[in-house]
């Protein structure tokens, strides 16, 4: 693979490298956005809600009712709290996904419904991230937008990243490592608050 320094854009200025940096952004989430689309196809035509069973000894955690009464609780106490609604009772900060957490926002009747609006989302911002970082790190616009699909859409992504704490785990990974790539090269705070915020809410 080759890197910017070695490609034929190596020798334009800043600015000009930089507005193909800008561009290589939109180009990612069109691409993503349309598989995106053809992945969710099946759900769209028959209206149909994404759900999914998880194999692992984790299955009632993963489970529609715990998704509910997650929201209700979250809803009525503001805050993170224990839950005796699953087994024998969990610490809901150990659940602790941003993404997922943003189902609080609608009503319990709505929860199978943006469960794939929102599990997509999670895949966007994962590749999106990854993308800027092979971006910053010097890989071409060809590569760098290839890597963010890949990343995006990998196995992990699409079967241990659904709706559990480890789909969160996939965005924190690219943006850590977008974040670092970047206070590394300019030295930049606002980078830094990123790298730590993303690190807060692991």
């Amino acid at each position: 693979m080759k890197m910017t320094q070695n490609s034929p854009d190596s020798g334009l200025p800043a600015a000009t490298q930089a507005r193909a940096r800008r561009y290589s952004l939109p180009l990612y989430l069109g691409i993503a956005i349309a598989m995106a689309l053809i992945l969710s196809l099946y759900y769209l035509i028959k209206h149909t809600a994404f759900a999914f069973v998880d194999i692992g000894s984790d299955t009632f955690f993963q489970f529609y009712p715990f998704q509910v009464a997650e929201v209700r609780q979250l809803r009525a106490l503001h805050e993170l709290t224990w839950s005796f609604n699953i087994g024998l009772g969990a610490y809901m900060g150990s659940d602790f996904d941003p993404i997922q957490l943003l189902a609080v926002l609608f009503p319990g009747s709505w929860q199978l419904v943006i469960r794939l609006p929102l599990y997509l989302l999670k895949l966007l911002l994962a590749g999106a991230f990854f993308q800027a970082f092979l971006r910053r790190a010097g890989f071409e616009r060809q590569i760098s937008v290839i890597g963010g699909l890949g990343y995006a859409f990998c196995s992990f992504a699409i079967v241990n990243g659904q709706w559990g704490e480890n789909g969160f785990a996939l965005v924190q990974f690219a943006a850590m490592l977008c974040f670092l790539e970047g206070f590394l090269l300019d030295r930049s705070r606002w980078n830094a608050v990123g790298a730590g915020i993303t690190v807060w809410l692991g």
